[in-house]
């Protein structure tokens, strides 16, 4: 099991090369084991594609706090094997 961290995934959201890498790495992984678990943890962009916000699945519990409590809430996508 691989999870990264990000701010950009090619497909979901690019800027520069961070998400054609991340895109690269995350796909290799699964290429060279199948049985490979790969997560990206990134934020939920506004600017997401429509199509990308209406196929993001709410985890349960829906809300979740931090120490500090400020609540947000945490949504999964899988992506080409990549969740």
């Amino acid at each position: 099991s691989v999870t990264m961290v990000g701010v950009e995934y090619a497909g979901l959201v690019k800027e520069g090369g961070l998400g054609e890498a991340i895109e690269g790495l995350s796909q290799g992984l699964l290429k060279q084991h199948p049985d490979n678990k790969v997560r990206l943890i990134f934020p939920k962009f506004s600017i997401l594609p429509l199509a990308i916000l209406e196929k993001l699945k709410t985890v349960v519990p829906e809300d979740y706090t931090d120490n500090m409590g400020t609540s947000f809430q945490v949504f999964r996508l899988d992506v080409n094997g990549v969740e």
